[in-house]
Protein backbone atom coordinates (compact mmCIF):
# COMPACT_ATOMS: atom_id res chain seq x y z
CA UNK A 1 0.00 0.00 0.00
CA UNK A 2 2.40 2.11 0.88
CA UNK A 3 4.81 1.44 -2.27
CA UNK A 4 1.80 2.42 -4.30
CA UNK A 5 0.95 5.53 -2.52
CA UNK A 6 4.52 6.65 -3.56
CA UNK A 7 4.44 5.42 -6.80
CA UNK A 8 1.30 7.32 -6.98
CA UNK A 9 3.29 10.61 -5.63
CA UNK A 10 6.16 10.26 -8.14
CA UNK A 11 3.85 10.75 -10.76
CA UNK A 12 2.53 14.00 -9.25
CA UNK A 13 5.90 14.94 -8.84
CA UNK A 14 6.70 14.22 -12.75
CA UNK A 15 4.32 16.53 -13.42
CA UNK A 16 5.08 19.43 -11.75
CA UNK A 17 8.69 18.94 -12.94
CA UNK A 18 7.24 18.85 -16.66
CA UNK A 19 4.94 21.83 -15.89
CA UNK A 20 8.05 23.48 -14.98
CA UNK A 21 9.92 22.23 -18.06
CA UNK A 22 7.60 23.68 -20.39
CA UNK A 23 7.81 27.02 -20.31
CA UNK A 24 11.49 27.21 -19.10
CA UNK A 25 12.07 24.80 -22.63
CA UNK A 26 10.76 28.27 -24.30
CA UNK A 27 12.59 30.50 -22.27
CA UNK A 28 10.92 31.58 -19.23
CA UNK A 29 11.02 30.68 -15.64
CA UNK A 30 7.50 29.83 -14.27
CA UNK A 31 7.68 30.37 -10.52
CA UNK A 32 4.68 29.87 -9.34
CA UNK A 33 3.95 26.30 -10.71
CA UNK A 34 3.19 25.01 -6.71
CA UNK A 35 0.08 27.61 -6.74
CA UNK A 36 -1.01 26.93 -10.17
CA UNK A 37 -1.23 22.95 -8.60
CA UNK A 38 -2.83 24.33 -5.42
CA UNK A 39 -5.87 25.78 -7.76
CA UNK A 40 -6.10 22.81 -9.56
CA UNK A 41 -6.22 20.56 -6.17
CA UNK A 42 -8.75 22.80 -4.76
CA UNK A 43 -11.36 22.76 -8.08
CA UNK A 44 -10.77 18.95 -8.40
CA UNK A 45 -11.52 18.27 -4.84
CA UNK A 46 -14.76 21.15 -4.75
CA UNK A 47 -15.90 19.30 -7.91
CA UNK A 48 -15.46 15.65 -6.35
CA UNK A 49 -17.06 16.68 -3.06
CA UNK A 50 -20.34 18.12 -5.63
CA UNK A 51 -20.82 14.30 -6.66
CA UNK A 52 -18.71 14.89 -9.94
CA UNK A 53 -16.43 11.40 -10.46
CA UNK A 54 -13.09 10.83 -10.19
CA UNK A 55 -11.75 11.28 -13.55
CA UNK A 56 -13.70 13.82 -14.57
CA UNK A 57 -12.76 15.94 -11.26
CA UNK A 58 -9.15 15.47 -11.89
CA UNK A 59 -10.20 17.07 -15.58
CA UNK A 60 -11.83 19.95 -13.63
CA UNK A 61 -8.92 21.05 -11.80
CA UNK A 62 -6.08 20.64 -14.85
CA UNK A 63 -8.47 22.73 -16.24
CA UNK A 64 -8.95 25.22 -13.67
CA UNK A 65 -5.31 25.70 -13.38
CA UNK A 66 -4.91 26.12 -17.35
CA UNK A 67 -6.87 29.16 -17.29
CA UNK A 68 -5.37 30.33 -14.41
CA UNK A 69 -1.96 29.95 -16.19
CA UNK A 70 -3.77 31.70 -19.21
CA UNK A 71 -4.76 34.68 -17.56
CA UNK A 72 -0.92 35.03 -15.98
CA UNK A 73 0.71 34.92 -19.48
CA UNK A 74 -2.40 37.67 -20.52
CA UNK A 75 -0.79 39.88 -17.51
CA UNK A 76 2.73 38.81 -18.32
CA UNK A 77 3.08 38.92 -22.16
CA UNK A 78 5.25 41.79 -22.25
CA UNK A 79 7.62 40.90 -19.75
CA UNK A 80 10.41 38.48 -20.32
CA UNK A 81 13.91 37.37 -18.21
CA UNK A 82 14.52 38.35 -14.70
CA UNK A 83 11.26 40.34 -14.39
CA UNK A 84 9.25 37.70 -15.67
CA UNK A 85 10.17 35.33 -12.94
CA UNK A 86 9.31 37.95 -10.10
CA UNK A 87 6.11 38.93 -11.54
CA UNK A 88 5.27 35.13 -11.57
CA UNK A 89 6.71 34.59 -8.07
CA UNK A 90 4.28 37.64 -6.81
CA UNK A 91 1.46 36.16 -8.87
CA UNK A 92 1.87 32.80 -6.45
CA UNK A 93 2.53 34.98 -3.29
CA UNK A 94 -0.46 36.82 -4.02
CA UNK A 95 -2.65 33.60 -4.26
CA UNK A 96 -0.97 31.85 -1.42
CA UNK A 97 -2.20 35.05 0.72
CA UNK A 98 -5.72 34.90 -0.82
CA UNK A 99 -6.03 31.46 0.11
CA UNK A 100 -4.90 31.47 3.69
CA UNK A 101 -6.76 34.33 4.61
CA UNK A 102 -10.11 32.79 3.13
CA UNK A 103 -11.88 30.25 5.69
CA UNK A 104 -13.72 28.63 2.63
CA UNK A 105 -10.34 27.64 0.68
CA UNK A 106 -9.48 25.96 4.45
CA UNK A 107 -7.64 28.89 5.66
CA UNK A 108 -3.99 28.73 7.63
CA UNK A 109 -5.26 25.18 7.96
CA UNK A 110 -5.16 23.75 4.54
CA UNK A 111 -8.25 22.27 2.42
CA UNK A 112 -9.41 19.33 3.55
CA UNK A 113 -12.78 18.68 2.48
CA UNK A 114 -11.82 16.14 0.03
CA UNK A 115 -13.55 12.52 -0.08
CA UNK A 116 -12.20 9.31 0.02
CA UNK A 117 -10.32 7.70 -2.89
CA UNK A 118 -10.49 3.93 -3.58
CA UNK A 119 -8.93 3.48 -6.27
CA UNK A 120 -5.94 4.80 -8.16
CA UNK A 121 -6.69 3.94 -11.69
CA UNK A 122 -8.10 7.11 -13.19
CA UNK A 123 -4.89 9.01 -11.21
CA UNK A 124 -2.35 6.54 -13.01
CA UNK A 125 -4.56 6.45 -16.43
CA UNK A 126 -3.97 10.23 -16.67
CA UNK A 127 -0.80 10.70 -15.37
CA UNK A 128 0.18 8.64 -17.19
CA UNK A 129 -1.40 9.90 -20.47
CA UNK A 130 0.03 13.69 -20.01
CA UNK A 131 3.43 12.26 -19.85
CA UNK A 132 2.55 10.67 -23.45
CA UNK A 133 1.28 14.28 -24.22
CA UNK A 134 4.61 15.87 -23.31
CA UNK A 135 6.96 12.95 -25.28
CA UNK A 136 4.72 13.07 -28.55
CA UNK A 137 5.44 16.70 -27.95
CA UNK A 138 9.10 16.29 -27.95
CA UNK A 139 9.33 14.18 -30.55
CA UNK A 140 7.31 16.74 -32.90
CA UNK A 141 8.25 19.80 -35.14
CA UNK A 142 7.09 22.46 -32.49
CA UNK A 143 9.60 20.96 -30.09
CA UNK A 144 12.26 22.08 -32.50
CA UNK A 145 10.80 25.69 -32.77
CA UNK A 146 10.81 25.25 -28.88
CA UNK A 147 14.27 24.89 -29.20
CA UNK A 148 14.95 28.04 -31.26
CA UNK A 149 12.48 30.23 -29.60
CA UNK A 150 14.86 29.64 -26.59
CA UNK A 151 17.89 30.97 -28.01
CA UNK A 152 16.37 33.88 -29.68
CA UNK A 153 12.81 35.58 -30.47
CA UNK A 154 13.42 37.03 -33.51
CA UNK A 155 15.67 34.34 -35.16
CA UNK A 156 12.63 32.02 -34.18
CA UNK A 157 10.33 34.89 -35.72
CA UNK A 158 12.00 34.94 -38.44
CA UNK A 159 11.78 31.31 -38.83
CA UNK A 160 7.67 31.76 -39.13
CA UNK A 161 7.53 31.01 -35.61
CA UNK A 162 5.18 33.13 -33.52
CA UNK A 163 6.84 33.57 -30.54
CA UNK A 164 4.01 34.54 -28.31
CA UNK A 165 1.09 32.36 -29.09
CA UNK A 166 3.79 29.70 -28.77
CA UNK A 167 4.51 30.94 -25.11
CA UNK A 168 1.02 31.28 -24.41
CA UNK A 169 0.53 27.38 -25.49
CA UNK A 170 3.66 26.21 -23.19
CA UNK A 171 2.13 27.87 -19.71
CA UNK A 172 -1.39 26.85 -20.20
CA UNK A 173 0.17 23.57 -21.19
CA UNK A 174 2.36 23.78 -17.64
CA UNK A 175 -0.75 25.21 -15.79
CA UNK A 176 -2.98 21.93 -17.16
CA UNK A 177 -0.20 20.00 -15.99
CA UNK A 178 0.39 21.52 -12.58
CA UNK A 179 -3.59 21.22 -12.03
CA UNK A 180 -3.59 17.35 -12.92
CA UNK A 181 -0.73 17.34 -10.18
CA UNK A 182 -2.44 19.40 -7.56
CA UNK A 183 -5.89 17.09 -8.03
CA UNK A 184 -3.62 14.03 -7.44
CA UNK A 185 -2.32 15.01 -4.27
CA UNK A 186 -4.65 16.40 -2.38
CA UNK A 187 -6.88 13.06 -2.79
CA UNK A 188 -3.85 11.03 -2.02
CA UNK A 189 -2.50 13.15 0.96
CA UNK A 190 -6.63 14.39 1.83
CA UNK A 191 -4.85 18.21 2.23
CA UNK A 192 -3.54 21.23 0.70
CA UNK A 193 -1.86 23.18 2.63
CA UNK A 194 -1.29 26.91 2.32
CA UNK A 195 2.92 26.22 2.28
CA UNK A 196 2.47 24.16 -1.19
CA UNK A 197 0.96 27.35 -2.74
CA UNK A 198 4.08 29.71 -2.19
CA UNK A 199 7.52 29.97 -3.08
CA UNK A 200 9.43 27.28 -1.08
CA UNK A 201 7.52 24.39 -3.00
CA UNK A 202 8.01 26.60 -6.50
CA UNK A 203 11.29 26.18 -5.74
CA UNK A 204 11.09 22.36 -5.36
CA UNK A 205 9.11 21.66 -8.30
CA UNK A 206 11.82 24.03 -10.16
CA UNK A 207 14.82 21.69 -8.45
CA UNK A 208 13.01 19.00 -10.46
CA UNK A 209 13.75 20.10 -13.82
CA UNK A 210 16.87 21.89 -12.95
CA UNK A 211 18.76 18.70 -11.23
CA UNK A 212 17.16 16.61 -13.67
CA UNK A 213 18.12 18.64 -17.09
CA UNK A 214 16.32 20.95 -18.56
CA UNK A 215 17.16 20.21 -22.23
CA UNK A 216 15.09 17.48 -22.88
CA UNK A 217 11.92 16.06 -21.17
CA UNK A 218 13.48 12.85 -18.94
CA UNK A 219 15.49 15.52 -17.12
CA UNK A 220 12.15 16.51 -14.99
CA UNK A 221 11.34 13.11 -15.27
CA UNK A 222 14.17 11.60 -13.50
CA UNK A 223 14.80 14.78 -11.27
CA UNK A 224 11.07 14.13 -10.09
CA UNK A 225 11.44 10.64 -9.21
CA UNK A 226 14.70 10.82 -7.30
CA UNK A 227 14.27 14.14 -5.29
CA UNK A 228 11.03 12.50 -4.06
CA UNK A 229 11.89 9.05 -3.64
CA UNK A 230 15.42 9.84 -1.87
CA UNK A 231 13.98 11.98 1.16
CA UNK A 232 11.71 8.56 1.41
CA UNK A 233 14.73 6.42 1.94
CA UNK A 234 16.78 9.06 4.43
CA UNK A 235 13.11 8.71 6.18
CA UNK A 236 14.95 6.32 8.37
CA UNK A 237 16.61 9.01 9.98
CA UNK A 238 15.06 11.94 10.43
CA UNK A 239 18.18 13.73 11.82
CA UNK A 240 20.13 13.36 9.17
CA UNK A 241 16.84 13.71 6.10
CA UNK A 242 17.53 17.36 5.74
CA UNK A 243 21.44 16.75 5.57
CA UNK A 244 21.14 14.26 3.26
CA UNK A 245 18.92 15.73 0.93
CA UNK A 246 20.93 19.01 0.67
CA UNK A 247 24.39 16.67 0.15
CA UNK A 248 22.11 14.98 -2.81
CA UNK A 249 21.15 18.00 -4.23
CA UNK A 250 25.29 19.64 -3.90
CA UNK A 251 26.23 16.47 -5.89
CA UNK A 252 24.27 16.31 -8.63
CA UNK A 253 24.52 19.93 -9.19
CA UNK A 254 28.49 19.68 -8.95
CA UNK A 255 28.98 16.31 -10.78
CA UNK A 256 26.18 17.08 -13.70
CA UNK A 257 25.78 20.92 -13.45
CA UNK A 258 23.56 20.01 -16.35
CA UNK A 259 21.51 17.62 -14.57
CA UNK A 260 21.05 14.01 -14.26
CA UNK A 261 19.63 13.14 -17.62
CA UNK A 262 21.30 15.31 -19.86
CA UNK A 263 24.83 14.40 -21.69
CA UNK A 264 25.79 14.51 -25.80
CA UNK A 265 22.97 11.73 -26.15
CA UNK A 266 19.79 13.31 -25.07
CA UNK A 267 19.30 16.31 -27.32
CA UNK A 268 21.51 16.00 -30.49
CA UNK A 269 19.82 17.66 -32.58
CA UNK A 270 18.89 21.07 -30.39
CA UNK A 271 22.99 22.72 -30.90
CA UNK A 272 22.56 21.61 -34.34
CA UNK A 273 19.72 22.90 -35.16
CA UNK A 274 20.50 26.54 -33.89
CA UNK A 275 23.99 26.32 -35.02
CA UNK A 276 22.51 26.03 -38.70
CA UNK A 277 19.72 28.70 -38.00
CA UNK A 278 21.81 31.45 -36.64
CA UNK A 279 24.70 30.59 -39.27
CA UNK A 280 21.85 30.95 -41.87
CA UNK A 281 20.54 34.40 -40.35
Amino acid sequence: MYADYLAAIVLANVLLGLAAYLPLAGGRLLVCVGALAGIGGIAAAVAHVAGTPLPLALVVGAAASAAAAWVLDLMTRKQSGFEYAITTLAAGEVIRAIVTNTDRLGGALGFSDTRQVTSLVPMWILGLLAVVCVQLFELSGARRAVAVLRESDRLAESLGVDARRMRTKLVVAAGALAGLSGAMQIHLVGIYEPRAFGFDRSMEILLYALAGGSVSYLGPVCGAAVLTVMPELLRINPATRQLGYGALLTLIMLSRPEGLATGPWSRPWLRSLVKRSLDTG
